[in-house]
């Protein structure tokens, strides 16, 4: 490990070292905040570390989401214990978006890492890298998250789609999840780990491993989770939560009875599914695209035309396969009286 001066940039070989040559060089001490922020200037074996951010992670322009089962007051409770938690449930029904929003209603950071089978440990841990002539060190998500929750007190790490995962690659989160709490990078001989007091919720969302392209999750990895279940929600709730969204997003003026044949499609697309008519199920998310396109396309087309294009767009279009076209259109034509 090298320290460099924060003053003047000189290499030192031990903290102790450093704080001897601040002292007599520039006649103070080191600053208070130097080591908070040494990733700036430390190096393992001549190789720079980025910076961190934390700035970048801050919530910003997130959409309405509406709390239904104390979702926000659970996010807290595992924010403050440290206990992981992931979200399974059917596509479009607010998971990614109800921990961004518990984000910036609480001001801190939020990473929401993007899993898929093509995710290497370099984009986990942390990978080298060439910039001109310098070789530097780029962290991983994981030591990101302990920085950035480190700089701001507290942090939010989200897995989306956990179980997209290869078997290999759930290996590496254990350590960051169970007693030990950290993150080893054997690169560096360095350990990222969370200064007292501070918080970090690591969560994780997946769809049902019902879905296609996915992989099950280590029983090793699903046992350091706490595991809560989402599924749709009821008829009366989801036209509440559709209408306070609408709402906030200036889309309200679709007639009740539109409001009420898309809600109710979508429940017996979720029926069809279940009884293998169909394999895809609107879900609240498919909803309020419906809202918005009826809205946005009302510029150009009335009455019967304004519908079907919001229907052929938003609905018909998520089915590829024709015997699940026709049963769609069949469905739209029972609910909307309209034919596409």
């Amino acid at each position: 490990m090298v320290w460099i001066c924060p003053t003047c940039g000189r290499a030192c070989k031990t903290l102790r070292d450093l704080k001897i040559h601040h002292k007599i060089k520039h006649k103070t001490s080191l600053p208070q905040d130097y080591l908070q922020d040494v990733t700036e200037a430390e190096a393992s074996n001549g190789i720079k570390i980025l910076p961190v951010d934390p700035e970048v992670f801050i919530p910003k322009n997130v959409p309405k989401y509406v709390p239904t089962n104390s979702e926000f007051e659970i996010f807290e409770a595992h924010l403050e214990s440290g206990v992981p938690l992931l979200l399974i449930g059917p596509k479009g029904i607010g998971k990614t978006l109800s921990f961004a929003a518990f984000a910036a209603q609480k001001g801190v950071p939020i990473i929401q890492f993007d899993c898929s089978e093509n995710v290497k440990r370099g984009d986990l841990i942390g990978r080298f890298l060439l910039r001109g002539d310098e070789v530097v060190y780029q962290l991983g998500v994981i030591p990101t998250a302990f920085e950035v929750a480190n700089k701001k007190g507290a942090a939010i790490l989200v897995f989306e789609e956990l179980n997209a995962l290869t078997p290999q690659m759930q290996k590496v989160l254990n350590q960051a999840l169970d007693w030990r709490r950290h993150c080893f990078i054997p690169e560096l001989n360095k350990v990222y780990r969370l200064k007292p007091g501070v918080k970090l919720l690591i969560a994780a969302t997946m769809n049902p491993s019902t879905y296609g392209g996915v992989h099950e999750l280590n029983e090793d990895l699903l046992s350091r989770f706490a595991v809560w279940y989402w599924n749709y929600p009821g008829k009366d709730l989801e036209k509440r939560i559709i209408t306070e969204v609408a709402l906030r997003n200036g889309f309200n003026e679709i007639p009740g009875e539109i409001l009420d044949g898309i809600l109710r499609l979508a429940k017996e697309t979720r029926a069809s599914v279940a009884a293998g008519d169909v394999e895809y199920a609107l879900s609240p998310r498919d909803i309020v695209q419906f809202c918005q396109l009826y809205i946005a396309y009302s510029k150009y087309f009335s009455g019967k035309s304004l519908l079907k294009k919001a229907l052929e767009t938003s609905v018909l279009g998520k089915y590829e396969d024709e015997d699940h076209r026709k049963f769609v259109k069949q469905r739209i034509e029972s609910v909307f009286g309209v034919r596409i």
